[in-house]
């Protein structure tokens, strides 16, 4: 298969992944429709994103005075304005998913195969001067972010060439190595991680890993392909071995493991995150740990 460049030409073969064994514990997911994941709102998206836009409506990110496309803004964008098509049938909505899923792939980068959503500025960690992401860099919450785009294009129109970006996208996702663009590895204790900031001495974000499983779940509904299951299932393990680690009991979670970092709005993503987890695998642990979270702050 053969998968087309951001500017120019086309990759021709599909990057390694690297054989690495990862750990896989007794958990399961089950099939649910579009209306029972995430990204579902209560209200519409406005149809017309926010200032700052470019010409074609697409939201752009300011930072330091300068505007960039942000891919999660993207993304995010895009699977909100797919959401609206879904509720309402509405083709304003699909056409504008379709602009910002085209700028997504415009901006991307490929790498053997693999698609890679460039941040194109520097991005210090927590503020932190000396814990900088240095552009170009990449996201692992991005990626699983497009690769839910994609593969709701797909469950929604069956095109064929959303399931090729959506390949690209898991590619990239896989793991690699550290060596070039990576978002994924196992760690020294055999789990698997997909990390928001992925750099030597990887910050352990919960919020992005689970976005990013998100992403596979997506994209395994709609191929059921066996080694994006396998992933899945071992991203799951690993949420479910840490949880006890991100928990700050009677107080808000930790944002990640390496800074332990607290924010009430994050803590409430992982309370939604977690919940959703318990519906996609019926798992009691998932459950209980929502209600903990929930409970704590």
């Amino acid at each position: 298969m053969l998968f087309q460049l951001g500017a120019a030409g086309v990759s021709a073969a599909p990057r390694a992944t690297t054989a690495t064994a990862y750990k896989i514990a007794a958990v399961h997911v089950i099939d649910l429709p579009l209306a029972q994941r995430y990204y579902v709102e209560a209200s519409l998206p406005r149809l017309r994103a926010r200032a700052p836009v470019d010409r074609r409506g697409v939201p752009l990110y300011r930072r330091d005075g300068e505007l960039y496309y942000h891919p999660v803004v993207l993304a995010q964008r895009a699977l909100a304005l797919i959401e609206g098509y879904r509720q309402t049938g509405d083709s304003r909505y699909l056409s504008g998913a379709r602009v910002v899923a085209k700028r997504l792939v415009a901006e991307s980068t490929v790498v053997d195969g693999a698609r890679y959503l460039p941040y194109k500025f520097d991005f210090p960690l927590h503020g932190l001067s000396n814990d900088v992401m240095q552009a170009p860099w990449y996201s692992g919450m991005a990626e699983g972010q497009a690769l839910s785009v994609f593969s709701r294009l797909h469950a929604l129109q069956g095109r064929a060439a959303d399931l090729e970006i959506a390949a690209s996208l898991f590619k990239a996702i896989q793991v690699h190595g550290t060596t070039g663009p990576w978002v994924s590895h196992v760690d020294s204790a055999g789990y698997l991680w997909i990390q928001e900031f992925p750099k030597k001495g990887a910050d352990y974000t919960l919020n992005g890993f689970v976005f990013a499983l998100f992403g596979l779940y997506d994209y395994y509904e709609e191929t059921g392909a066996a080694e994006v299951h396998k992933m899945l299932l071992g991203g799951l393990t690993t949420v479910l071995h840490y949880l006890p680690d991100f928990r700050n009991p009677g107080g808000i979670s930790y944002y990640c493991l390496s800074h332990h970092v607290r924010s009430l709005k994050y803590h409430n993503i992982h309370v939604a995150q977690l919940r959703m987890l318990a519906r996609m695998t019926e798992s009691p642990v998932f459950a209980r740990y929502a209600t903990l979270f929930d409970a704590d702050a």
